[in-house]
């Protein structure tokens, strides 16, 4: 089944609201029934809930550094990096609004600086063939940066290439303005205030 099927938002979550764009979108998001999805921190939405809510058959693994009471599906609460799923563990892993936090501390986490590309390194091996991973950054056409007081990273191209790929084949990208509703699939040349977001689908191929 297609996320496109049947899914439906209209909250007011940032990245819940990039999501539902790429649903529309018609990305290749396919769940089986009794799909086992990995949401990786899961505690600043109630993602899990309408996930759930739409497909009560899925199998849903969250994690997050810090306590999600509630979480309907199984929580683990630990810092995403350093989980040890087994091979092929699942059909699809989520990220939503999460990766550029992981690993510097802001939200609680151990610091390390390489925790978002150890994190994406693992998915090779939990995925399983023709699994896929969702995620969304924030990102700008010229430098990347790490905000003063470590909140978030904002990627460029280099860093995308070299830090969020994870020998994974890249299927689908649309930016997205950080303060607007404007949305393409182009690179956009020019800088948004504060940032633009960049949101990739990934597939394991066989």
């Amino acid at each position: 089944m297609s996320f496109r099927d049947d899914w439906r938002y209209d909250g007011g979550d940032p990245s819940i609201k990039l999501f539902d764009r790429a649903v529309k979108a018609g990305w290749p998001m396919e769940l089986p029934q009794g799909a086992r999805v990995l949401e990786l921190g899961c505690a600043e939405t109630d993602f899990h809930a309408r996930l759930l809510a739409l497909r009560p058959d899925i199998r849903l693994t969250g994690v997050d550094v810090n306590d999600v009471p509630g979480y309907t599906g199984t929580f683990i609460r630990g810092a995403a990096e350093r989980q040890e799923f087994a091979l092929s563990s699942f059909e699809a892993v989520i990220l939503l609004g999460s990766l550029e936090h992981f690993g510097l501390g802001f939200y609680g986490d151990p610091e390390n600086e390489h925790a978002d590309a150890a994190t994406l390194s693992l998915l090779r091996m939990w995925l399983v063939p023709g699994g896929w991973c969702y995620y969304d950054v924030p990102w700008t056409p010229h430098t990347d940066y790490t905000t003063e007081n470590k909140h978030f990273r904002v990627y460029d191209d280099s860093q995308i290439r070299r830090r969020l790929t994870s020998n994974l084949r890249p299927v689908a990208r649309m930016y997205a303005h950080g303060q607007t509703d404007e949305a393409q699939e182009t690179r956009p040349d020019s800088p948004a205030s504060p940032f633009w977001y960049l949101q990739r689908l990934l597939v394991k191929d066989a």
